[in-house]
């Protein structure tokens, strides 16, 4: 597979369309919230570290909507 291309395509990427629309949300806040930086570390590793344990968080979160819309789509 090249670089930056999906291995979806077709009917199974538009189907996921509103689950990379959220990614899209997420990863965007995250670029603009401001991080407590760690004291220990050089700023630049507190803020990426504070960005990836974050992105960490949310994935269950997207898991979660992602499996929700498809047992919805299943019982309709």
């Amino acid at each position: 597979m090249q670089p930056g291309k999906s291995a979806l395509s077709g009917p199974r990427r538009a189907y996921l369309a509103p689950v990379f629309a959220e990614v899209d949300a997420t990863i965007s806040r995250l670029a603009r919230k401001q991080f407590s930086i760690d004291p220990i570390v050089e700023v630049r590793y507190s803020l990426i570290t504070s960005i990836v344990s974050s992105a960490y968080k949310r994935h269950g979160e997207l898991s979660n909507a992602h499996l929700l819309r498809l047992l919805d789509r299943r019982h309709t």
